[in-house]
């Protein structure tokens, strides 16, 4: 199994999807060509995928996590590159909001049902996320409030850092004995 373990070193396939998790993250953020929203929205979306058939295999709630929230924030990224790319700022921050809980409930419901594990801690950031991104699809935040989400949503452009400090992690992490 390759979970990470406190005490030896990382395993081979945690070193392998650390080093992925890296370049990609690199390429995103470096890159010198100019590439379209919807090209952009689709590296999470295919990495999320990746990360969970991975998890599949290898039967690592970890990664099964990872590749939840990777699918969710792709997912969020895609349709507001696609179907929602003329709405208003609250509405796409919404749908951000309820496909990032999306993935945080696919991990837990996931976990139990294909992994056969319990992750059942991911609940309470699905509820609050796809709560507050089902209040902004409802207009019941104030525009005052949009100020600092506005502020706030402009932060996920550096999502390919995050990236980066996960692929470090899953290189660096001693894993337990």
């Amino acid at each position: 199994m390759s979970q990470l373990k406190a005490g030896s070193r990382a395993t081979m396939p945690m070193m392998v999807v650390g080093g992925f998790l890296v370049l990609v993250g690199l390429l995103v953020f470096y890159a010198p060509f100019e590439v379209s929203p919807v090209v952009q929205a689709l590296i999470p979306l295919v990495m999320g995928i990746v990360m969970l058939v991975m998890a599949v295999i290898s039967s690592t709630v970890f990664l099964f996590t990872g590749g939840s929230l990777l699918t969710g924030i792709g997912l969020g990224f895609l349709l507001n590159a696609t179907a929602f790319s003329d709405a208003s700022s609250p509405s796409r921050f919404g749908i951000l909001c309820v496909t990032f809980g999306i993935g945080w409930l696919f991990s837990a419901v996931g976990s139990k049902l294909v992994l056969k594990k319990s992750d059942w801690l991911s609940f309470i950031p699905g509820v609050v996320f796809a709560g507050f991104g089902g209040a902004l699809l409802a207009n019941l935040v104030s525009s005052d409030q949009m100020t600092n989400l506005n502020r706030f949503f402009g932060l996920f452009r550096f999502w390919p850092l995050i990236l980066i400090i996960a692929g470090f992690t899953f290189m660096f992490k001693r894993s337990k004995s």
